[in-house]
């Protein structure tokens, strides 16, 4: 189980599940489902970003972005392997504090990826949602060594192991796709400086407009379409 600022191993009681349709498993009434207490394995380190949070064959592995630390558990050991190795890098480039809390996918996340053909563990951090200098990265250790390998050039925002093959998704795409729907100043993830009301000719209100290679803007007469926009602040005030 993991808590913002703590890690623990719970145990269940069978007793307290009942099977559903789809054959798992769910806590109904009032039985007790933790059978024991749980056992504490860290009080001090956790995570607030469920994806940072990742399995490999052996560990769990995890990100706290307030200590600025990358730790592990086996479930009966817990460790920082950042200590004395990358800290000094975390503790430069790990830009997101208590406030921010909600991944927008391909701008603000912070994510775990594991290869299992490799062994390699990837910890991927990025950031685009305050000022104009973009933090990302993606800080590679492999379990074969036991110790972090290598900077990647690449950061993936979704990945997963089919029959000991690593597939991942660009995460630019999926930045493109993010900053299409974060455009307008009313939307609470907008960043910066972005469009604010617009005025389409003829009272029309708004229409969509499709912008097709080799091909004009489509219009409603020969002069062509002209609109009025405002720039505002987004959301937070960033200007």
């Amino acid at each position: 189980m993991i808590f913002e600022h703590a890690v623990g191993i719970v145990k269940v009681n069978r007793d307290a599940l009942i099977p559903t349709d789809d054959g798992t498993k769910i806590a109904v009434g009032a039985v007790k489902v933790l059978a024991d207490t749980p056992i504490m394995l860290s009080t001090d380190f956790g995570s607030q970003w469920s994806e940072s949070v990742c399995t490999s064959d052996s560990f769990i592995y995890g990100i706290d972005t307030v200590a600025k630390k990358i730790w592990r558990t086996n479930g009966q050991n817990f460790e920082c392997i950042s200590d004395f190795k990358v800290q000094k890098f975390l503790n430069d480039n790990i830009t997101l504090g208590e406030r921010e809390l909600t991944p927008i996918i391909g701008v603000r996340n912070v994510k775990t990826h594991y290869n299992a053909n490799k062994k390699d563990v990837m910890f991927t951090f990025y950031d685009n949602t305050y000022g104009f200098e973009e933090k990302v990265w993606n800080l590679c250790w492999n379990e074969y060594q036991q110790a972090f390998t290598t900077f990647y050039s690449w950061v993936p925002s979704f990945s997963e192991n089919i029959d000991n093959i690593y597939f991942s998704y660009n995460r630019d795409v999926s930045k493109w796709l993010a900053k299409l729907a974060m455009s307008n100043a009313d939307s609470i993830n907008a960043s910066g400086v972005c469009a604010g009301s617009v005025t389409l000719p003829n009272g029309g209100g708004w229409k969509t407009y499709l912008y097709l290679k080799d091909r004009p803007l489509p219009t409603n007469d020969s002069s062509g379409v002209e609109f009025t926009y405002t720039l505002e602040r987004d959301h937070w005030g960033n200007s």
